[in-house]
């Protein structure tokens, strides 16, 4: 990865996971959102605003970074999404806060930060990244 890449993916990290400290709540669940690196202008948090399911806020979200993408004006994007993952080995669940990242590089990154809701709060525990595809720059 090139620096400048490295610095808009690491960007769109730091954004990705300071929104979702303010927006977390524990106990409830955190409404999809995007956020953007765009080649001109500052870039911009996206979310849905109606009530809908997690996959189809996350839908819409592709649908609107996929037309900023054709108006060739995004640059890289993350969204950040609650999940819930199944160990095949313990059958344990954890949950945690997926940001998928992709960059017109091409550059993917994908990040799972698991948490652990208690009284006091939410733990958040080391992030695991992983790979995965690209849903916009891969075309």
């Amino acid at each position: 990865m090139n620096p400048e890449t490295e610095r808009h993916v690491e960007h769109l990290y730091d954004q990705a996971t300071r929104f979702a400290s303010e927006l977390c709540t524990p106990g409830e669940t955190l409404n999809p959102y995007a956020v953007t690196e765009v080649a001109e202008g500052e870039g911009q948090m996206l979310s849905v605003d109606s009530p809908v399911e997690t996959d189809d806020a996350i839908d819409l979200l592709y649908q609107a970074l996929q037309k900023l993408h054709d108006e060739d004006k995004l640059v890289a994007f993350a969204i950040v999404s609650e999940v819930l993952l199944s160990s095949s080995e313990t059958g344990e669940n954890t949950e945690g806060l997926l940001i998928a990242i992709e960059h017109r590089e091409p550059a993917i990154v994908s990040i799972l930060i698991p948490y652990e809701d208690s009284d006091s709060g939410r733990e958040y525990f080391e992030p695991k990244r992983f790979s995965s595809e690209a849903q916009i720059f891969g075309e």
